[in-house]
Order: structure tokens, then C-alpha cells, then sequence
């Protein structure tokens, strides 16, 4: 009889065990599936990030061949006013010139 009881309890023992293992699995499924939720969550606000980055470095990099754009085309506009400057400056002259000889 007393044998009996033990195995009895031994496969209560087990079948408590096996519960136990059952739970552990189901809960490890639960923890993996939100670690994978939660790096695919990751990845895709990675991607999103790296796409604003790049959005940004575009038109920084926009703006900066506009600024040499503009620096060029000024420094231009400066040379043209000052050979024009210096042509008037010539015509100035040349005027006063003629209106000594006169």
C-alpha cells in the first residue's frame, strides 16, 4: 500500500513538473514573440530614422551647392561692377581730358 501512495505522489510529482514545463514553454514562446515584435518595432524606426538622416544630409548638401552657387555668382557680380567702375573711371578721365584740350 505504502508503495502504492509513493507512486502515486511520484506521478504527481511528474504531472506537476510537466504543468510547470508546459507554463515555462508557453510563457518563453510569449517572451520571444515580443522580442521579435519588439526588434521588428526597432528596425523599422531604425530604417525610419536612417531615411530622415539621409532626407537631411540631401539637402544640407542642397543648400551648401547653393550657398557656393551664390558666392560664386557674387563674387562675379563683384568683378563685372568693378571693371565697370574702372571703365567709368577711364570715361571720367577721358571726358576730362577732352574738356582740357577743348
Amino acid at each position: 500500500m505504502q508503495d502504492g501512495v509513493i507512486v502515486v505522489g511520484l506521478l504527481a510529482a511528474c504531472l506537476v513538473a510537466l504543468v510547470l514545463v508546459l507554463l515555462a514553454r508557453r510563457e518563453a514562446t510569449a517572451v520571444r514573440q515580443q522580442a521579435a515584435d519588439d526588434v521588428r518595432d526597432i528596425r523599422d524606426e531604425s530604417r525610419n530614422v536612417l531615411a530622415d538622416a539621409q532626407r537631411r544630409e540631401a539637402r544640407a548638401v542642397e543648400r551648401e551647392e547653393n550657398a557656393s552657387a551664390a558666392e560664386r555668382s557674387a563674387v562675379e557680380r563683384e568683378r563685372a561692377a568693378r571693371a565697370a567702375q574702372d571703365a567709368a573711371g577711364d570715361l571720367r578721365r577721358e571726358a576730362a581730358d577732352q574738356a582740357a584740350a577743348s
